[in-house]
């Protein structure tokens, strides 16, 4: 007999969010959050504008992530000290990426909720969602743009959170990291694609990934180039390729005292600072 597959990283934390999923619309059913749900009138996909913005300082635009844990590294940041992160954050970035997911990233939606009233640059709530229920509590929670990961979804279902996305004012972000994926995604022509470097059935990161697909992408699109970077060197490499990047584990693993002297050596000021 062969021994049974052990499910990949991926499979395990979309098995766990159907669960929670559940759970949710148990205590706060889908018409709870409709009724919260608002088209974005007054930015509406503010996150794309933002990273369109020309010139930016070190000629790219940092996302900034605010990230408890991951699967990856283990606990970042056991009490992380928002306000300070985010003042920090807004100094430097052109944009904040939040995790929503608690089980495997310490994060959550009052978290989302709580970086949107403590600066005025574009949220992203990074989850991975794979039902409209999640999109409508993103909404709620005043996010200008959703993640969405070629990996965990079929066509029908990236096309119908797409859709859903977009109706709201918000920036649809899609995620992919390797060419099947991308063309999946580029079926709806997406004005915005993040290329991930880490596979999330293996955790396993490929610098290279980025490099492969970015030449495949419509020159009409945002690329973001995300995981692996943690000093300036890492963010050139990706710049001849993608006008954003996303940083996240190394800015949450540097110190207080530390993290603007990071955020700003990442952004190509100032002397390198120690990451």
């Amino acid at each position: 007999m062969h021994p049974e597959k052990q499910p990949s990283v991926l499979q395990t934390i979309i098995a766990q969010k159907r669960l929670e999923i559940g759970e949710w619309q148990t205590e706060y059913p889908f018409t709870y959050w409709l009724e919260k749900a608002t088209v974005n009138t007054e930015t509406p996909h503010a996150f794309e504008i933002a990273l369109r913005a020309e010139n930016p300082q070190g000629g790219v635009h940092l996302i900034c992530e605010l990230k408890p844990k991951s699967p990856s590294l283990g606990v970042l940041q056991s009490a992380p000290n928002v306000p300070a992160i985010i003042a920090d954050y807004t100094q430097v970035a052109s944009a904040i990426s939040v995790l929503t997911d608690a089980t495997f990233f310490g994060g959550s939606f009052d978290l989302l909720e709580q970086v949107k009233g403590l600066t005025s640059l574009p949220v992203l709530c990074k989850d991975f969602i794979i039902d409209p229920y999640q999109v409508l509590v993103a909404v709620a929670c005043k996010a200008d743009a959703v993640l969405l990961i070629m990996k965990a979804l079929d066509d029908i279902t990236y096309v119908t959170l797409f859709e859903t996305i977009r109706s709201y004012g918000l920036t649809p972000v899609v995620e992919v990291q390797n060419e099947a994926e991308l063309k999946r995604a580029l079926l709806v022509h997406p004005s915005v694609i993040l290329i991930n470097n880490r596979d999330l059935d293996t955790l396993e990161l490929h610098p290279e990934t980025v490099a492969q697909l970015a030449p495949l992408i419509p020159k009409e699109c945002v690329i973001i180039a995300a995981s692996g970077m943690g000093n300036r060197a890492d963010i050139e490499r990706y710049l001849p390729h993608a006008s954003a990047c996303l940083v996240g584990s190394q800015l949450m693993k540097a110190s207080p005292e530390q993290r603007l002297a990071t955020l700003k050596a990442l952004k190509g000021e100032g002397a390198a600072a120690p990451c």
